[in-house]
């Protein structure tokens, strides 16, 4: 018995099938890959409270310096990511995933 192959118009009915049906995934596949980058901002956000949290309760009513002691000369501003790192020690929780490096690289954090 003979086995019948797939015709030209047949494989091209296919190929345009498939095709529709991927060109509307990629759309809520975009969609789910910017709600999960907005989940993370927001998660990162968070754990920033909670470290501003921790350190106003080891230095109540204080907050971060942002310059060495002790003379004014010897003074060199910091970051506030280098401010907090006992209390926010992974760096890559002051970068929201949706932001621009260079920003970040500057200023430390992403978030003004």
């Amino acid at each position: 018995m003979r086995r019948r192959a797939f015709t030209l118009i047949e494989l091209l009915v296919v190929i345009a099938i498939m095709s529709l049906l991927v060109g509307t995934l990629f759309p809520s596949l975009s969609k789910a890959r910017d709600y999960a980058k907005l989940v993370m901002c927001r998660t990162n956000l968070k754990g920033i409270g909670l470290g501003w949290k921790m350190y106003n309760d080891e230095y109540p009513g204080a907050l971060p310096s942002a310059a060495s002691l002790p003379g004014v000369a010897d003074q060199v501003p910091r970051t506030i990511m280098e401010c907090m790192s006992a209390q926010v020690p992974e760096p890559k929780i002051w970068q929201c995933p949706n932001d621009d490096v260079q920003y970040f690289e500057q200023y430390g954090t992403s978030y003004e």
